[in-house]
């Protein structure tokens, strides 16, 4: 799955139908050294307005909006950090409304105070989150714009951390649409940036390991199965190497190092090591099958290690394993898209399991609701692997200077004397 720090979702990255993604959320270090202490009051919250790695990791599924409600904040600037907690976590837990009401006081707090240069950070970000919003709505023009607004504001800060955050957007949408190899270009830079962020130690080693892992996992996609085994241990390694670090976040550690495992399980099928896959699939499933660890990621693992007890014969232990995935299916993260792919794939096990069977009807019967489920989630994403990106964020760059150049001439057409 391909991580991100906040949580994405199916083959396995961090948030898409198609790729599992987790997202890890925590309070992200904002801005610059430059601090805002503008007293400001909270916006009414009642108002209303991801696993596969792909960047970060595992979410705390346990912390409800009455626990965010509960932080203090006595500036502009904490106040604006608790909006943007609440943003990540309703992003990643599937409301959207909310987590748009929340990026949008965000903004509001940051444009009534005048902070845009002082907090321009968060300023930034707010504006990532708006873009992850829509592109999950499908609206991809309001999402590119809105990456587009937040490239705008971290560039002058020269703060790689954001710049950090601005790559792993595009390494994530890039995996969205099958272009794995750029994908991973996107997730080596990220490493490379997040090793100059020297913000919050935590948060860099959750980045770290993730886009190792997510590099990994666009190699696999693109059938570069040494190269993926080569970052999947890398990632294993760096969090070997630094988990000593984080005595006080073992759940963290452990959540992404059985993420890593059921990726690299998935590239020994591809190289017919299923031993060494099937011992894999299990680390990972028993680590993160726990309550409050990545849930959503241990069932898609479990979908991989029944298909392969399915692809050896194995029909009990593949029942047994179909039985456990239907049973929790009401304990799925609640974005659509990764409830829909896991149904999806559900459906298409239990299909072939009764044609191992020899009960055609019923395998048929599976196969059409698969197949039906699966049209609907191509279509949903049919428009985002036609878009080029990188064609988008031109366009707006062009829409911008013509703009500022039209504004320009307009103001030479005020000054201009009469003759």
């Amino acid at each position: 799955m391909i991580k991100a720090v906040t949580f994405l979702v199916p083959g396995k990255l961090y948030r898409f139908p198609g790729i599992a993604v987790s997202l890890i959320i925590f309070l992200l270090s904002c801005g610059p050294s430059n601090s805002d202490t503008t007293s400001v009051p909270e916006i009414n919250s009642s108002v209303s307005g991801k696993t596969e790695s792909i960047v970060a990791k595992p979410h705390n599924t346990d912390v409800p909006d009455t626990v965010y409600g509960n932080v203090p904040h006595s500036t502009a600037r904490e106040l604006c950090e608790k909006y943007q907690l609440k943003a990540n976590y309703y992003l990643e837990t599937g409301n959207n409304s909310r987590a748009m009401m929340y990026a949008d006081s965000l903004l509001q707090t940051i444009q009534n105070n005048a902070l845009q240069y002082k907090l321009a950070i968060l300023y930034g970000r707010a504006h990532f989150i708006k873009g992850d919003i829509f592109l999950s709505l499908g609206d991809n023009n309001s999402a590119f714009q809105n990456y587009y607004e937040g490239r705008k504001e971290v560039e002058p800060t020269h703060d790689t951390c954001a710049y950090a955050d601005y790559t792993s957007k595009l390494g994530s949408a890039s995996y969205r649409q099958a272009n794995y190899l750029v994908a991973a270009r996107y997730f080596k830079q990220c490493i490379g940036e997040f090793d100059r962020c020297n913000n919050d130690a935590f948060r860099k080693f959750l980045n770290q390991q993730g886009n190792l892992d997510n590099t990994g996992l666009c190699y696999d996609k693109y059938g570069m199965t040494d190269s993926a085994i080569f970052y999947y241990e890398a990632a294993l390694d760096y969090i070997s190497h630094h988990e000593h670090e984080f005595p006080g976040e073992q759940k963290s550690v452990e959540t992404c190092r059985g993420i890593v495992f059921g990726n690299l399980a998935t590239t020994y099928v591809r190289l017919g090591k299923l031993k060494e896959a099937e011992d894999l699939f299990k680390r990972s499933i028993t680590i993160n099958i726990k309550k409050g660890y990545a849930n959503g990621d241990a069932q898609l693992t479990q979908l991989k290690l029944a298909d392969l007890y399915l692809k050896t014969a194995r029909l009990a232990d593949a029942q047994q394993v179909l039985k456990n995935i239907k049973g929790a299916l009401d304990s799925l993260p609640t974005q659509k898209d990764w409830r829909q792919n896991i149904e999806a794939r559900l459906y298409k096990l239990q299909s072939e399991y009764y044609d191992h069977l020899h009960n055609p009807e019923i395998a048929h019967n599976y196969l059409n609701a698969y197949v039906a489920l699966k049209d609907s989630i191509d279509d949903t994403h049919k428009k985002l692997v036609n878009t080029d990106f990188n064609r988008e964020f031109e366009n707006i760059e062009n829409k911008y200077a013509f703009a500022v150049l039209r504004k320009n001439n307009e103001r030479k057409t005020i000054y201009l004397p009469y003759r």
